[in-house]
């Protein structure tokens, strides 16, 4: 599962040279590198078809933070929202990073995506961007209606990689906060859930991916980027507001949830497990494991046969995280 697929391994051989390895070992100094590399990739221009508007919430410590929002542009009626994290680390990205397929899930699912930003580490330590995300999902539950939303229709929030850590935590908060109207569901795509140090007894034997050397070394998220994120946001590794599977209501009430986990990826069993302890407690789910795809391997790669079947599982998923009953 860990070896690479060959199609995207051979994509890669050709990219090598455009994403040479990060040299730096400060941690700061490898975010600083990163960020560049995000900032250089360019965003598509809009399409025609979907209309985009940029809006603002208000933090709990009075920031005023942007909004993406996505929305087909031949619909008048109100419809379902989904609210889409990016990914970074929490500590690189921006909402625009997954413009492409938030604008191709508003038009194929018929919903509103909001796309929030959040403020990013090391400048922003933990909880900073948790509570920021948070501070999005209640404006958007009370002021949807102002961007042509509906949560009533459906309410499903996700994110990839450090997005869909925010996810799994924002799904715990909306339970207990009893966030109004409910979310239906939930994407948590190559997100973290545990805490390695404290994985429950009956998974330790499977828990094998963040000590896999390949998955360790994969081009993607390598182990020494991981802990550079880890450093920079210095988030508490103890608690369910970090750590979803720490829940101490052991994830009673929680809507449906949709897994998604890369084979050659760190993170790998932190998914696949997560999927099972949900399931086991009661929770709806369901689990796509893409095997020998590297971290989020989608952005690079959509265009490959695994890079076509993961934007069928999302699009898949996310109608079914929107039902309403």
């Amino acid at each position: 599962m860990s070896n690479l697929e060959p199609e995207i391994a051979e994509r890669l051989k050709g990219m090598a040279a455009l994403f040479p390895a990060v040299e730096a070992t400060d941690s700061i100094e490898i975010v600083m590198e990163l960020r560049k590399r995000f900032a250089a990739i360019p965003v598509p221009p809009p399409r025609p078809e979907v209309q985009e508007s940029t809006e603002h919430f208000e933090t709990s410590d009075g920031k005023h933070l942007r909004m993406v929002v996505y929305k087909p542009g031949n619909v008048s009626e109100p419809l379902p929202v989904l609210v889409w994290y990016h990914g970074g680390g929490h500590t690189v990205g921006m909402p625009e990073q997954n413009a492409v397929m938030n604008r191709e899930i508003a038009l194929r699912e018929k919903c509103v995506v909001v796309a929030p930003e959040y403020r990013l580490a090391p400048e922003h330590k933990y909880p900073v961007g948790v509570n920021d995300t948070w501070d999005a999902l209640k404006h958007i539950a009370a002021k949807a209606s102002t961007f042509g939303g509906d949560p009533t229709l459906g309410f499903a929030i996700g994110g990839e990689s450090a997005g869909g850590v925010l996810a799994a935590v924002l799904q715990l908060r909306a339970r207990d906060e009893k966030l109004s109207p409910p979310l239906t569901g939930a994407l948590l795509s190559a997100g973290s859930y545990f805490n390695p140090d404290n994985i429950p007894a009956e998974f330790k034997d499977v828990y094998r991916s963040r000590y896999d050397e390949l998955c360790k070394n994969s081009p993607m998220l390598s182990a020494k980027s991981a802990k550079a994120f880890y450093e920079c946001h210095a988030a508490d590794w103890t608690t369910a507001d970090y750590r979803a599977a720490l829940d101490p209501r052991n994830h009673k009430d929680l809507p449906r949830t949709y897994v998604q986990t890369c084979g050659a990826d760190i993170n790998r069993d932190d998914g696949i497990i997560y999927e099972h302890l949900l399931r086991q407690r009661g929770v709806e789910t369901k689990l796509s494991v893409y095997e020998g795809g590297p971290h989020c391997f989608w952005f690079l790669f959509p265009d490959t046969v695994m890079g076509k079947k993961w934007r069928e599982d999302t699009h898949s998923g996310i109608a079914w995280l929107l039902r309403v009953s």
